[in-house]
């Protein structure tokens, strides 16, 4: 059972947060020789408090106190100490000669003040030394403004900037906004500090592994369909696809293969070009491409016996480009690379299979219906890698000059060589390594398919007026990527399905596009009870009853066993789609709160006791008993973690009894982590950070320097300088001219 997190850390007032603490870094130093407490009393009484008496009680007196200073208040040492920090005003103004004030009535002289002068200096020597090390009353230290953007931005990974809509953090005497006496809490200021920790919270990206954080909200579907397809389509430039071309009702991307063809020509080239022991795969890594796919392109350029058709024209290209001048490459090498590539990219689309729609102009099955839109969007992705078999009804004679090996043969066994080489010359160069991009697929009209591709419509299926998403990249996946590639991108589709709920939506969407688009085959009185609306319309009973009414009436109109076919297996594939997410959501909710507890502890800055665990995980269970979804809980929970005192604050701890002969309590390793990260960075410490908490040795001079020296090579040291030029610029006189 998961344990409750107490509310109360949101509620709880603000004064119960201004708790002082006491802690120390360095061990306290034995006194030297001096005056005794007793005999600075004594003298207090013999010769300070008559010159008070004298000098100074008619402005800070029982009946005047000027600057709130009440002087004759002061009747031993003691009360002078207690009250440490005014004396130390008064050495500066009796050091200044600003007290007595020229208008009073008694002035006394230099020798007079100097024995005054003394005792004072000598008091604060004594108490300095007797208190080394104990830096006194300890505030909590709110975090300020930049502190809380910081803080944020480090824990999440985005920088969401929610401290924006705060009141500027005010300043203390010297002009800083981030002294603990001047960073106070008042109710207008909690408010908008739970209106951002909820904001925060609305950022969470739930995915099957855990949960992360995304630049923007990812409440709507919309922002969290964009969220998830650009993560996939990002990956997919990452790895070098950098040409797309128009091809029908999608478009078509390709990688460079001018950069394959200059990496085999300096790997033949080697040892001219001094690289005599570089591998085939060295040259890849140097320009970043495909190690496997370039073997490839290798093997083509190599192939023995290439007399007609594509892969001869490409040799042919290849055998014309320069050698290199003076052990240097010459710069039209990069112009003939880029011609082979233009001959691939020209030739490529002629010679790809083209599919019709499945039930063209058919006025009983909506052509935009998901059924036969997938059969499409699979018989073009199966086939990127097939050749038309259509080259010797093409027009060649625009190659004559460039490149004959493309002419049609006039001999029939020659022929079959010259099939055969656009067999393999389709196999090697796809006519799409990916889709991301396409059209409606049962569009005819290419008026209409070209206006559609209007850069918006990123992995879809190419539905009309429905979600959904198609995967279709079988040519880089098989041709280009090593295996962790390959894991890498699996990972990332299926985060896309889990992020954006696609089986659930499209299902749905489909039933409202088949009850709403004309011809509406669900119109008819058998599908009244199936409405996406309906809470069960997703569960496997109600899917396969819809799907055998639909079949049914599918078969009726005698389209065909292939559509048949696809109408069977589409409620089929959907339903175990459906299931498996549901699985996969299931088993993702114990990521969460693990997610939840290591987000917390990073909150925190430091291990979270077992308590806090169970009050943590009890605040989510108690949610869930009161039919909050698993999502918003998780959310509820983040922002109850933000306005925890824990991460709104900086504070010490008691940890145990003071040394003997101490007042004072040194700081733990987590505690000295903190205080070196928000005076260095101004935002929490980082994982290396507090790992040497941790592992108990932050506090160790030599590794306490090392990691002061490191983090000064960190971007994030700008954090502290940033907050003090914006304070500058604050209260500066200059400011605005």
């Amino acid at each position: 059972m998961w344990k409750r997190f107490s509310i109360l850390s949101i509620a709880m007032p603000c004064g119960l947060l201004g708790l002082a603490l006491y802690a120390q870094t360095v061990p306290s130093a034995q006194p030297a020789a001096s005056p005794t407490p007793e005999q600075l009393d004594a003298q207090f009484q013999s010769v300070v408090r008559p010159f008070l008496d004298a000098n100074c009680f008619e402005c800070h007196g029982d009946d005047v106190q000027n600057a709130g200073l009440k002087l004759n208040a002061y009747t031993n040492l003691d009360s002078v100490v207690k009250d440490f920090r005014r004396w130390n005003t008064v050495l500066g103004k009796l050091k200044r000669g600003e007290m007595p004030p020229d208008n009073a009535d008694t002035h006394p002289t230099a020798a007079q003040l100097k024995p005054i002068i003394d005792w004072i200096e000598a008091m604060q020597a004594v108490e300095s030394k007797n208190n080394a090390g104990d830096p006194g009353l300890v505030f909590a230290h709110r975090l300020s403004n930049a502190e809380y953007d910081y803080t944020i931005r480090d824990l999440t990974g985005v920088d969401i900037q929610p401290a924006k809509e705060f009141p500027v953090d005010p300043a203390n005497e010297a002009g800083f906004d981030n002294s603990g006496e001047s960073l106070t809490m008042s109710p207008e200021l909690v408010k908008k500090y739970l209106d951002a920790a909820q904001s925060v919270a609305d950022h969470i990206v739930f995915k099957p592994d855990g949960f992360t954080f995304a630049l923007n909200p990812m409440v709507s579907d919309e922002d969290r369909d964009n969220y998830a397809v650009h993560l996939v389509v990002d990956y997919y430039k990452q790895l070098g696809l950098t040409i797309s071309l128009p091809a029908g009702t999608y478009v078509a991307e390709y990688l460079d293969y001018a950069d394959y063809f200059l990496a085999a020509w300096r790997y033949q080239n080697r040892t001219a070009l001094g690289k005599r022991f570089a591998t085939l795969a060295d040259f890849a890594k140097d320009a970043n491409l495909s190690p496997k796919y370039l073997n490839t392109i290798w093997a083509v350029l190599n192939q023995p016996d290439e007399k007609v058709g594509p892969l001869a024209a490409v040799q042919a290209r290849w055998w014309k480009l320069p050698a290199p001048e003076h052990g240097k490459e010459p710069a039209d090498v990069r112009v003939g690379c880029g011609y082979i590539r233009d001959l691939i990219l020209g030739l490529r689309p002629l010679v790809k299979p083209e599919f019709a729609n499945l039930v063209p102009n058919s006025n009983k099955l909506a052509e935009g219906s998901q059924t036969i839109v997938l059969w499409k969007d699979r018989q073009y992705a199966s086939n990127r890698l097939t050749y038309a078999g259509n080259a010797q009804q093409l027009d060649m004679s625009g190659y004559a000059k460039t490149d004959p090996a493309l002419l049609i043969p006039d001999s029939v066994l020659i022929r079959d060589r010259y099939e055969n080489s656009f067999k393999q010359f389709c196999a090697i160069f796809p006519d799409a390594f990916v889709v991301w991009e396409r059209a409606r697929m049962f569009l005819t009209a290419k008026k209409d398919i070209d206006s559609d591709l209007s850069g918006h419509r990123l992995l879809t299926a190419g539905f009309h007026s429905q979600m959904g998403y198609f995967r279709d990249d079988a040519p880089l996946y098989n041709l280009v990527l090593d295996d962790p590639q390959k894991r890498h991108l699996d990972q990332l589709w299926n985060e896309l399905n889990f992020i954006t709920e696609q089986p659930v939506r499209q299902y749905k969407q489909f039933l409202w596009f088949e009850r709403a688009e004309p011809p509406s085959l669900m119109t008819s009185p058998e599908f009244n009870e199936f409405r996406p609306e309906d809470d069960t319309i997703a569960t496997t009973p109600v899917i396969k009853k819809l799907g055998d009414v639909y079949l049914t009436k599918v078969k009726s109109f005698n389209l065909g066993g292939t559509v048949n076919q696809q109408v069977q297996n589409y409620f089929v594939d959907m339903n175990a789609n459906i299931r498996s997410l549901e699985q996969q959501q299931k088993a993702a909710e114990f990521s969460h709160l693990q997610s939840l507890l290591d987000f917390t502890a990073r909150a925190f800055r430091r291990p979270l006791s077992q308590a806090e665990k169970d009050d943590l995980l009890d605040f989510y269970d108690t949610l869930r008993a009161q039919n909050v979804t698993h999502e918003d809980a998780i959310r509820f929970s983040v922002a109850s973690v933000l306005m925890s005192p824990s991460f709104c604050f900086r504070m010490t701890s008691p940890n145990g009894n003071p040394a003997p002969g101490k007042s004072a309590l040194p700081l733990t390793d987590y505690e000295l982590a903190s205080r070196l990260s928000y005076f260095l960075w101004a935002s929490m410490p980082d994982a290396e950070l507090l790992a040497h908490a941790a592992a108990g040795d932050l506090h160790q001079p030599k590794v306490l320097a090392a990691e002061a020296q490191r983090m000064m090579q960190d971007d994030r040291i700008r954090g502290a300088g940033d907050g003090i030029r914006l304070q500058l610029a604050r209260y500066s006189p200059l400011r605005g001219r």
